[in-house]
């Protein structure tokens, strides 16, 4: 059965800090650049790519899937966010998209708590 409850207090916060992009961006452009580059030496212009090459269907999983990383790490970062939600006797929180359902914690679990007022 659904439980309807007054909602006390509710929060999204967006995890989109400036330091954080400085890290991820750089980051996954130079994945996509070394192993794109990495690729087009090895497929089309038909040079091994490296000391110690790996074979054709190795580098295309390994190219492949980094470049997938490259692309994928940005956008579940700029997706990333905590939700709270305060309601009478529980605090239920997740963290998205790596918590899909929100997860609840009684006051009486708890050690301390205390409210304050916040400007906006």
């Amino acid at each position: 059965m659904i439980e309807y409850t007054e909602v006390l207090y509710r929060e999204k916060q967006k995890m989109g800090s400036t330091w954080i992009w400085f890290f991820i961006v750089p980051t996954s452009l130079l994945l996509l650049i070394i192993f794109s580059y990495g690729m087009y030496q090895q497929f089309v212009m038909g040079k091994p790519w490296g000391d110690e090459p790996l074979s054709d269907s190795g580098l295309a999983i390994l190219g492949g899937s980094m470049i997938a990383l490259s692309l994928f790490l940005p956008y579940i970062f700029s997706r990333m966010r905590l939700e709270v939600t305060v309601y009478p006797g529980r605090i239920e929180y997740r963290f998205f998209p790596f918590q899909i359902k929100n997860r609840s914690v009684p006051l009486e679990r708890i050690a301390s708590y205390e409210g304050i007022e916040v400007r906006p």
